[in-house]
């Protein structure tokens, strides 16, 4: 995709050509309740970016902030992962505690589990309206 604008920092009218399969992965994670086309936002992103250090190529730089939020959305996914499952535990605990006796052995427990997972059952999650589902991600 090529990419015109004008740096921020330095007002200096730059134009950048970055790999299509980066441009579509980044614009993929990260989601904008703004509507705007897919150039213009990855525009504004470059635009944030600061002169790249002596001898680093702005190319390189700019790759690299593209990359680094496509990590970092990864590494939320993986946190909201870990609440998830988290809440999924939560809500086993009272269950777990009916279904056994306060003195049961760890096998006792294991077996009330794997009888609890022949049990069909989904995840779902809720929220409060359609904004919060759409953005749910952006929460920290």
């Amino acid at each position: 995709m090529k990419v015109n604008y004008v740096r921020k920092s330095t007002g200096t009218r730059t134009t950048i050509v970055i790999p299509d399969h980066l441009c579509q992965l980044w614009l993929a994670t990260t989601p904008s309740d703004a509507i705007t086309r897919d150039t213009q936002r990855i525009k504004e992103r470059l635009e944030l970016l600061d002169e790249p250090g002596e001898g680093e190529p702005f190319q390189r730089l700019a790759e690299s902030a593209l990359v680094a939020d496509i990590q970092a959305y990864q590494a939320q996914l993986l946190a909201d992962g870990e609440n998830m499952k988290d809440r999924i535990i939560d809500a086993l605990l009272p269950w777990l505690q009916g279904a056994i006796e306060p003195t049961a052995t760890a096998v006792e427990v294991l077996k009330a589990i794997e009888r609890f997972k022949s049990v069909p059952w989904s995840i779902t999650e809720s929220f409060e309206n359609l904004q919060e589902q759409g953005y749910a991600h952006k929460k920290g």
